[in-house]
């Protein structure tokens, strides 16, 4: 019964908190829908890579190819496509590697070591759906080529067609792509939620920080929008030379650059829109939580300089939230689901190291958050000190060859990634200002501020311009500090008293 009490006085507060202005009801429904709505959208991307990667990936394991490492060279429409046993990103190990399609070229025959394994039985028939899947033997064939009969609704009209062995190994490519897609998919998927959550956690505790890294974070969401539909059509002409008129002669995917280019321009609509939306919006709702803090108690000029960079600490802080877990958990995937599983050296390194920076990230944002609130001295050392081995771990992935490879191969890892860091870089240093600015009166004022806030008191109880609105007023609000004001009033009292002997006189 006192569970379900405090859980009914929640949801009232969070009902009280969402409909107190017509700002704030806007911005919960703006939230809200958007995070619906896009997440749709993305599910409708993640269903395209899901039946492309699904064909490309049946077809890869019906051929029993090796879970090589694809490594496609471009010179404007030449490609050149090698399978490696190590990352290719020195000279030493472009050894492994082995040309498997090379534009302009006849069939390659696959060397020794990247054959398919034998099948020493007859010829076996896998049905997944409207998909029909044949592996042959090469004599069965009457080109005596090795390769598998694949059939298909929705390829070549329905009828079968020969997948020659070169065309199966070039899908490698195709395959480890659209995994990287769907992968990308559901990491914009989780981070609408990560908005919706931040956006009503501004409103039920008026943060300026939240509403801030929810902003920057729909820029960020919005630049990736426009990238991404450059990046489908480039990656239909890869499939194109590739696949489509390359080793395969026949194209696989069918529809699929076409339908995702088409979501994509509704997606990238959405996202500016929701970007201008979110622009008056957060705009709006700053002001007034700003004005309303600085009418509590009066701030003067360098507690509101050093307030700015105690939100700079905090919006990296919450941003560093969702890019610090998307980044890692996009590179633990790629290590224990991708080609590297194979070929790292060091994988339970990467995944203890890992494990413990997502472990360790709650508690890293508490110490910020605490430290600079309260000048805790000793706090923000563990804070600082915890900062700079997180920027320094980070710089020293890229002495990692899997991880290089990785970064250079996959723009929506490296972009997640470099957003971290640079987050992560931020916060240290402004943590380093705001530690030089302790004891100048901005723990006392933010104390003072969160007492008056808590008893709901209200700024009208100061002198104020009676024809001024509350969001048109400026931060630079000309008010001392409260201790300051204070220590006046005693002294005034400690001398009416000593002039008159009784107090009040």
């Amino acid at each position: 019964m006192h569970l379900s009490r405090r859980i009914w006085i929640w949801v009232k507060t969070t009902y009280f908190r969402i409909t107190i202005s017509k700002i704030t009801t806007c911005f919960f429904l703006f939230s809200f829908l958007h995070c619906f709505i896009h997440s749709i959208v993305q599910s409708v991307l993640f269903s395209f890579d899901t039946n492309a990667n699904t064909r490309a990936s049946d077809i890869v394991k019906e051929a029993q190819i090796p879970n090589e490492v694809a490594w496609l060279v471009r010179h404007n429409d030449n490609f050149t496509l090698s399978l490696c046993k190590d990352v290719p990103v020195q000279k030493s190990n472009e050894a492994s590697c082995k040309l498997i399609f090379q534009s302009g070229m006849g069939p390659i025959s696959v060397p020794t070591g990247f054959r398919r394994r034998d099948d020493e039985t007859a010829a076996s028939v896998t049905d997944v759906g409207i998909r029909t899947v044949t592996r042959i033997n090469p004599e069965v064939n009457s080109s005596a080529a090795a390769g598998i009969n694949f059939s298909s609704a929705s390829v070549n009209g329905g009828s079968t067609v020969f997948l020659s062995e070169q065309c199966t190994r070039v899908l490698v490519y195709a395959n480890q792509v659209l995994n990287n897609s769907k992968r990308e998919e559901l990491a914009l998927i989780g981070s609408e939620f990560w908005l919706l959550g931040i956006s009503i956690f501004a409103i039920m505790y008026d943060s300026i920080p939240h509403l801030l890294a929810g902003f920057f974070m729909r820029i960020l969401s919005t630049g990736w929008s426009a990238y991404s539909i450059w990046r489908t059509l480039d990656i239909h002409n890869r499939f194109q030379g590739l696949i489509t008129n390359g080793a395969c002669k026949v194209d696989l995917f069918p529809g699929y650059s076409h339908d995702r280019f088409s979501v994509q321009i509704v997606d990238l609509v959405l996202n500016v829109v929701a970007l201008l939306l979110s622009c008056y919006l957060v705009w709006k709702l700053v002001r007034t939580y700003a004005t309303c803090m600085f009418r509590r108690v009066g701030a003067p000029l360098h507690l509101i300089k050093i307030y700015r960079f105690f939100l700079g600490v905090f919006i990296c802080l919450q941003m560093s939230v969702y890019l610090l877990v998307a980044s890692t958990s996009l590179w633990i995937d790629q290590l224990v689901n991708g080609p590297l599983v194979k070929i790292s050296a060091h994988n339970n390194i990467y995944l203890g190291s890992f494990s413990v920076v997502i472990i360790a990230l709650l508690p890293w944002i508490a110490s910020g958050w605490f430290a600079v609130r309260r000048e805790m001295r000793r706090t923000m050392l563990v804070f600082l000190c915890t900062g700079a081995l997180y920027v320094a771990g980070w710089g020293l992935m890229y002495y990692s060859q899997v991880f290089r490879w990785t970064w250079t191969q996959w723009p929506f890892f490296a972009s997640l990634y470099v957003a971290a860091h640079f987050v992560q870089l931020a916060s240290v240093v402004l943590g380093v200002y705001c530690r030089r600015n302790f004891h100048r009166g901005f723990a006392q004022y933010l104390y003072a501020d969160s007492n008056l806030e808590r008893i709901d008191f209200e700024p009208e109880v100061f002198p104020h311009d009676a024809n001024g609105d509350i969001e048109k007023q400026t931060f630079e609000i000309d008010f001392k500090v409260a201790l300051d004001a204070d220590d006046a009033s005693d002294k005034s009292h400690e001398g009416r008293v000593t002039k008159s002997g009784r107090p009040g006189a």
